[in-house]
């Protein structure tokens, strides 16, 4: 589950009060701009019996927390933030593993300003920004690498701060990340819990989710409802996006944002309507013609119906996401092919004749290129039992044996002028990662 924040609520802190959201974060430098009192514009507009988490970034690599009967003067906590333009990777794992609210000297520092100043016993949160566009291959990369930090650290609440993507904030395992409502509101669009996101008026085409939330078509007309709408989108995701569920079209099973064990009501059919699956589909949803009718779907996600590769993939490598998938296929592939080729050396040179191992290592090496080529791009058609179908450098290769496939990797890397006695294991595992991050994205983007 992640915890989900609202930020930056100048335009539509009404809406915000209408469903008493409990978590709203600021930037700081944007209250200052606006001469905002954070506090003042929640306790305004909600009733005096509603409780509130507001969460205040600065640039000066601290998060203020404020809860009623709290002030900036004497704050509720006080985060650390790292910050991927200014910070070290090593910093940021320093702070995961030492948490501030736990050392009493830190905590008791008359030296250091109450806003600055850790609070005794408070929960161990980290707030990440301004890292790269998650569009980008640079900040996919280091979304799974933070992903990977909190698999490491579950006990820290990393909170992804200032991202559009549910699919980033929802998909990848943070324990917290924020969401801005408002400006995809007004300019018509909706985020679907799934993560699509579409046109208001597309909204007849994906009327499961507009039901499962409690709305109507009609409604969605008005920016008011457009984002009382997201709000609730963005509640049921973080309880729900990583969660197979086969919910309820028909009818209103509100989202319990203060709930650790929500669940909706649920149906039968994960399938609001049947529809043919054509070539190519249940592979990823981003490239799945059922997209619309499947309640599995996801953004970036592969596919998890029952039986399907994609199920078993994430359920071997703990995650729904695609790139997450690819990558970790894509060092498995690199392991494998390269002690394929060492094994192939042995035995040209060994009096025992050919090795069952070696065998069976081939057939596992043919069958997870076919699995990474489909993710890549789930058009291709199934490669025979005898060849392996990859993507290098941007192109179909197609070869006969898997050492043929490492032949393929070790040639584009001579092409970048690299000896060929200077090729390594990680070479050739860093070059997979990141010509199979490159190609998924070049598939997603294309109409």
């Amino acid at each position: 589950m992640t915890e989900v924040w609202f930020r930056d609520p100048i335009s539509y802190m009404n809406e915000c009060a209408q469903l008493l959201v409990p978590h709203i974060i600021w930037e700081g430098r944007l209250l200052d701009q606006k001469a905002i009192d954070a506090q003042a514009q929640i306790e305004m507009h909600y009733p005096q019996t509603a409780e509130y988490r507001i969460l205040i970034v600065r640039d000066n690599s601290t998060t203020v927390e404020l809860r009623r009967g709290f002030s900036p003067a004497m704050p509720f906590a006080v985060y650390q933030t790292w910050a991927y333009d200014q910070d070290t990777i090593d910093d940021l794992e320093d702070m995961l593993a030492n948490p501030p609210g736990e050392d009493m000297a830190l905590c008791s520092n008359p030296n250091v300003a109450a806003d600055r100043r850790p609070v005794y016993g408070q929960e161990h949160r980290v707030m990440v920004t301004r890292y790269p566009d998650a569009t980008g291959t640079l900040g996919r990369s280091f979304l799974r690498a933070l992903q990977r930090f909190q698999k490491d650290y579950p006990e820290v609440i990393i909170h992804l701060w200032g991202s559009t993507s549910f699919r980033a904030c929802f998909g990848m395992g943070f324990a917290a990340a924020d969401i801005e409502p408002w400006t995809e509101a007004r300019h018509g669009t909706l985020y679907l819990p799934s993560g699509r996101r579409i046109n208001y008026e597309q909204g007849v085409q994906f009327a499961q989710w507009i039901r499962m939330l409690g709305f109507s078509q009609n409604e969605l007309s008005t920016v008011s409802k457009r984002i009382q709408f997201n709000i609730k989108s963005a509640q049921w995701a973080g309880e729900n996006f990583e969660t197979n569920l086969k919910f309820k079209t028909n009818g209103h099973d509100p989202v319990d944002p203060n709930s650790h064990h929500h669940l909706p009501a649920t149906a039968v059919n994960v399938m609001s309507q049947q529809i043919k699956a054509g070539e190519g589909d249940k592979i990823t949803c981003d490239t799945c013609s059922l997209f619309a009718a499947c309640k599995y779907y996801r953004d970036g996600a592969v596919c998890s119906l029952p039986d399907t590769d994609g199920a078993k993939l994430a359920g071997f490598f703990g995650t729904r996401s695609a790139d997450s998938i690819i990558e970790g296929l894509g060092k498995v592939l690199a392991t494998q092919a390269n002690r394929f080729e060492r094994g192939a050396q042995d035995e040209e040179y060994s009096q025992d004749g050919l090795d069952p191992n070696l065998t069976r290592l081939g057939h596992v090496l043919v069958q997870d290129g076919e699995k990474l080529a489909k993710l890549i791009d789930p058009r291709l058609a199934a490669a025979g039992a005898a060849r392996v179908t990859a993507f290098y450098g941007g192109q179909h290769i197609h070869t006969d044996t898997p050492n043929s496939l490492v032949a393929s990797v070790v040639h584009e890397l001579e092409q970048r002028g690299i000896a060929r006695d200077d090729i390594t294991t990680e070479m050739v595992e860093e070059y997979v990662m990141q010509e199979h991050s490159r190609q998924a994205i070049d598939v997603r983007s294309r109409p």
